[in-house]
């Protein structure tokens, strides 16, 4: 018989952190689930602790040369045999009830085409913190809405319904580190996009997070919202893609522009080109024109002028 889960495990170069990321799998409430791990061409010694478990039949495992991870997810799924498909990255974990919960909504609703929970973080120390905003809340995300942010910082807060992701055809390796939020948006056009405030994820913070290469992101958010612009009604376009651009700004614009005033040539560069880009939009926002403004200060006019509103509020 087939699961009814799918746990897909794309993974690269983190040895160190796989081991645990599927230890909170097997730590699952819900046990009904099969394990694919895609190692995705790992220079370090993954294959190694992983074949002990391969072995033992604990998960199904399969090795490519580095293609990207958006890649390494289409392969995992395209082996996975659930009615229901979990992405989890190979640095985070999961708490122990989130496939329980998550799958019993899912069938609850078969109108949802996926289920998002929150995520809490997990630090150096290893000890994850509850997300502060749980609270069992569900809400529904209209396809408009996420195009400005979903609160899905990691696939791995995610439960999938295999039709829905077969329908549109997995994500799209074009589009790296916006590839979720690509799939996201399309995910909510195909069915229903459900939100429940609970814990799904603890999302692991280091310094080889992708989230670091922050001005390709930035790119291909844009590049990721102008794709999917037609998935909406023509009259509103234009304010989703403002709404859009600005949303992508404060997410990733804002620290492109800080790593100008440290950096050199190619922060500065990289800056230049981000308020260009802008430019068209900023000429009707003033709004937008000061918080760029701010951000290009220099640290020493930042520190005046915060003594002087210390000083204004004495």
């Amino acid at each position: 018989m087939h699961p009814v889960v799918s746990v897909v495990i794309p993974t690269y170069n983190h040895a160190e952190y796989v081991l645990d990321t599927l230890a909170s799998v097997f730590g699952q409430t819900f046990t009904d689930y099969e394990i694919i791990v895609v190692n995705d061409g790992s220079p370090d010694d993954t294959t190694a602790r992983l074949r002990p478990l391969a072995e033992a039949g604990r998960v199904r495992y399969f090795e490519q040369a580095n293609a990207g991870q958006a890649v390494a997810r289409n392969r995992g799924f395209a082996e996975a045999r659930g009615e229901f498909i979990a992405f989890l990255d190979d640095d985070d974990l999961w708490p122990p009830d989130k496939l329980a919960w998550q799958v019993a909504a899912m069938r609850e609703h078969p109108e949802w085409a996926m289920l998002s929970g929150l995520s809490g973080l997990l630090g150096a120390d290893g000890v994850p913190a509850e997300s502060h905003r749980a609270d069992d809340v569900l809400v529904l995300q209209p396809t408009e809405e996420m195009f400005e942010g979903s609160g899905i910082h990691s696939p791995g807060q995610v439960l999938i319904r295999r039709d829905a992701l077969a329908a549109v055809g997995g994500f799209d390796p074009k589009l790296w580190g916006s590839d979720d939020m690509d799939l996201w948006i399309r995910l909510s056009a195909q069915g229903v996009a459900a939100q429940i405030r609970r814990t799904a994820l603890y999302y692991r913070v280091h310094g080889g997070n992708a989230s670091h290469a922050i001005g390709r992101m930035f790119w291909n958010a844009v590049r990721t919202v102008r794709k999917n612009l037609r998935l909406l009604p023509r009259d509103r376009r234009g304010q989703v893609w403002h709404s859009a651009l600005m949303c992508i700004y404060a997410y990733s614009g804002t620290r492109i522009m800080k790593a100008a005033r440290h950096g050199g040539f190619r922060a500065r560069w990289a800056a230049l080109r981000v308020v260009a880009y802008l430019l068209p939009a900023a000429l009707h926002d003033p709004g937008l024109i000061r918080t760029i403004a701010v951000d290009l200060e220099p640290d020493w006019f930042q520190a005046m002028r915060a003594r002087s509103k210390r000083v204004r509020a004495k």
